[in-house]
């Protein structure tokens, strides 16, 4: 399985919490990054997960999310986050929305204001911040995806392998794997599933080099224990956009995001 990770900075670059985890795949949400039981959750080593947590980073938007085994929630409202590689980094604007026990709530709303008048955050993070934190509150109130059930699939396919994972780095895709032959019109070189293995050797790469789609979750964690980059497939527009991302010449997550420089803030907010 690929090694993933999230890093948190203090702005604009001070270093806060750097979380190693593993890549498990890509769907309409964002990318999902797993952190089996016993995993890193800060810079220096010392502390780790007592029980598996998944990540949710969409591309272009203002927050990054946690899903635990208890059925919480915590979203953090951050700037964008920049990939280089399968390494997301990203500046925590003091600002949560959590969900736990059947109640939502906004944390630290004085913090966030206190760093605004002292100057610690650029004035212009204010608009965007609250509004992704309000319209993530929405959701997190309403049950909106990936806030139902499409987190905890993700989250439950990692407990399934967490055990079994060890992470290895991740070359540049350059096959691509479907597990259905009705996806078998999206891109070439391809190949159809039958076993993850002889599908890759087929094309003659490494499990590693491919791009494994599919609309079963369990198949695309499955494929990615394996090093491949798995997209769950949900809609032909979404897969289609996400392939020409991970396919793009940039390579897999390191393609820098729409929405706008991380750095000046300058993309809109976004709660999905």
């Amino acid at each position: 399985m690929r090694a993933a990770r999230v890093e948190l900075t203090k702005w604009p670059a001070h270093p806060h919490r750097c979380v190693d985890g593993v890549l498990l795949g890509e769907d309409r949400y964002g990318v999902w990054i797993g952190n089996p039981t016993g995993t890193r959750l800060d810079y220096a080593g010392g502390k780790l997960t007592s029980s598996a947590r998944v990540f949710v980073l969409p591309r272009d938007a203002w927050w990054h999310g946690r899903h635990f085994t208890d059925g919480g929630w915590k979203l953090d409202v951050t700037t964008i986050p920049r990939w280089r590689g399968e390494h997301a980094t990203m500046s925590d604007l003091d600002l949560d929305v959590l969900r736990n026990d059947g109640r939502a709530w906004i944390e630290d709303e004085d913090e966030f204001a206190e760093s605004l008048r002292a100057g610690t955050l650029p004035a212009h993070f204010a608009e965007p911040a609250r509004a992704t934190a309000a319209q993530l509150l929405h959701a997190l109130q309403a049950g909106d995806e990936p806030f139902a059930s499409v987190g905890t699939s993700w989250l439950a396919q990692l407990q399934e392998i967490e055990h079994t994972i060890v992470p290895m780095p991740a070359p540049k895709p350059t096959a691509v794997i479907v597990g259905r032959p009705e996806l078998s019109d999206l891109v070439s070189p391809i190949a159809i599933l039958d076993n993850y293995q002889s599908a890759a050797e087929r094309l003659g790469v490494k499990p590693e080099a491919c791009v494994f789609i599919d609309d079963r979750l369990e198949n695309v964690v499955g494929a990615a224990a394996l090093g491949m980059y798995g997209i769950h497939h949900t809609s032909v527009a979404d897969t289609v956009a996400i392939l020409g991302r991970v396919l793009s010449p940039a390579g897999m997550l390191g393609q820098k995001t729409s929405g706008g420089d991380v750095e000046n803030g300058s993309a809109g907010p976004s709660s999905q």
